[in-house]
């Protein structure tokens, strides 16, 4: 119990560590009605506070949006996340490729 005590302090502590409201909010500008993305739809969800404060303190870790991460977790849970490219079919392509340019 003690363990995770430490790391919801420990991810707390990060979050308050990295968000500067004066730096963060006014390098935004003024905010207004946000420009919708294509293939991206804007929605609103409750999450449990040790979810968010453990994406919260990756998205700090690794300089990278706590959303991004969320999506990223979310594609790898369904299995739509990108896989790498087995090394045998790059090989293939590079062979092809320069084929081309010879």
């Amino acid at each position: 119990m003690n363990q995770q005590r430490e790391i919801e302090n420990a991810q707390r502590q990060a979050i308050r560590n990295h968000f500067d409201p004066a730096r963060d909010w006014a390098a935004w500008g003024p905010c207004g009605q946000a420009v919708p993305t294509k293939g991206e739809t804007r929605i609103t969800i409750f999450i449990d506070d040790q979810i968010f404060a453990a994406f919260k303190a990756e998205s700090v870790k690794r300089g990278i949006g706590y959303q991004t991460l969320i999506n990223e977790a979310l594609a790898q849970h369904i299995g739509a996340a990108e896989k790498p490219i087995p090394d045998e079919q790059v090989r293939k392509i590079v062979r092809e490729e320069l084929t081309h340019t010879r």
